[in-house]
């Protein structure tokens, strides 16, 4: 294939962990994205993707969805990459064997890693070759803060504080393993813009771009239908993942109380949508409240935003920035976020590009907002737009990938 953009021939390979693809999931999309600005780029690819054992049919499926483009795919099963014992981990030398066997052939130029254990794995399959990492949430950051919940569902007790000691102990090691596999990269892209200095403290330099993210079917603000009669706001994501656990908490404790104060029962509606199980506590709350809606898989998302007044993200961890953000201020829907949030993405500004909160009462106060200030509301989702577009939106944002692999190609041409 012929480049267009000037950088040296060279044949990359994507270490993936698990497989892009097009429409379902978070990471995986964003995978998928990188892949396809590769391609239009003029490169030769090899997705190599390490996959847990359970992975079947649908890796297999999307596989050749990939083949079918033109990419050569690598599948790798195994149990387990990486193993955790005395509060430490290590790369599991059967599974890092396998890989090697599979990838002998390979022979690339240049290598790009999606994420931890991808980056792992590749510096023991590729030592010398440059190299881009793009990092998601950081796991010493998203396991402690689980185990934190699961101490605040579960109570405290002997087990728990165990459980919790061990949690600390391995997440200082995650802090390790980001340290020693990531030190000498000169190329680490960072989805949250928190993560440029948390990673900092541990010695390694990463740089904080946008993903990119593939817009649903907006619409002008004009041609969007009419405000439903009563206060309806929707909630979706993935419902296991921190995000979901961190809002679902506050939605159901704590905005749902003083909605009920200011709107009465049945006077307003939460639609709850997304992928995967509720928590117990999440499912009992749910049920318990006939203001909150279930709907469980959606797969019209870009309707029922749109006969809403706005998305909720009252997600509270200071990690993460969130691909239902991103979905909303595509689809031009009004986003009403924690403050929190602004950390992983800061281009939320209050006000600006969004409605953001600290406390359930600032969260009721902008809910009120969304129902009652028709003209802020439009012009706010208008900026988020704006902003969706020139951020957000894949051919901005995957140019960023596409320079810095160049650069690590040209670094080995050098």
């Amino acid at each position: 294939m012929s480049r267009k953009s000037g950088a040296p021939d060279s044949k990359v390979c994507v270490l993936s962990t698990g497989v892009p693809h097009p429409t379902d999931g978070a990471s995986t999309v964003v995978y998928d994205q990188y892949l396809r600005a590769l391609q239009e780029d003029g490169r030769d690819i090899v997705l190599v993707c390490l996959l847990t054992s359970n992975a079947g049919d649908k890796a297999a499926e999307t596989a050749r969805f990939y083949e079918q483009r033109g990419i050569e795919v690598i599948l790798c099963c195994s149990p387990e990459f990486y193993k955790g014992r005395f509060g430490r981990y290590r790369l599991d030398d059967q599974a890092l064997a396998d890989v090697r066997g599979k990838v002998a052939e390979c022979r690339p130029d240049v290598v790009l890693c999606l994420d931890l254990v991808a980056a792992w794995v590749g510096s023991k399959l590729f030592p010398r070759l440059p190299r881009v990492v793009w990092l998601g949430d950081l796991h010493f950051q998203t396991y402690w803060l689980h185990a934190l919940y699961t101490v605040k569902e579960d109570g405290m007790s002997r087990a728990a504080i165990y459980n919790l000691l061990r949690y600390l102990v391995y997440c200082r090691d995650w802090r390790r393993v980001y340290r020693e596999v990531l030190k000498n990269d000169a190329h680490v892209i960072a989805c949250n813009k928190s993560s440029e200095k948390d990673l900092a403290r541990i010695g390694v330099r990463a740089t904080y771009a946008p993903y990119p993210w593939p817009q649903l079917a907006a619409k002008p603000v004009s041609q969007q239908p009419a405000a439903p009669a009563i206060p309806t706001f929707v909630f979706f994501g993935t419902l296991q993942a921190l995000g979901s656990r961190s809002a679902l908490h506050v939605l159901i404790d704590e905005i749902h109380p003083l909605m009920v104060a200011q709107y009465g029962r049945g006077g307003f509606k939460i639609q709850i949508c997304g992928r995967g199980y509720l928590y117990p506590w999440a499912k009992s709350g749910i049920d318990s409240r006939p203001e909150l809606e279930f709907l469980g898989f959606v797969d019209d998302l870009d309707d029922l935003m749109r006969r809403s007044h706005a998305l909720l993200a009252p997600i509270d961890v200071p990690v993460g920035n969130r691909t239902r953000i991103v979905t909303a201020m595509a689809q031009r829907t009004l986003v009403i976020a924690h403050r929190n949030a602004a950390r992983g993405n800061p281009d939320l500004v209050d006000g600006e590009t969004c409605f953001l909160a600290a406390t359930a009462a600032e969260f009721v106060e902008r809910m009120r907002m969304a129902i009652e200030q028709p003209l802020l509301k439009a012009q706010i989702i208008e900026r988020a737009y704006a902003c969706y577009l020139r951020t957000f939106a894949p051919p901005t944002a995957n140019a960023v990938l596409v320079e810095a692999v160049n650069s690590a190609a040209r670094q080995r041409v050098a």
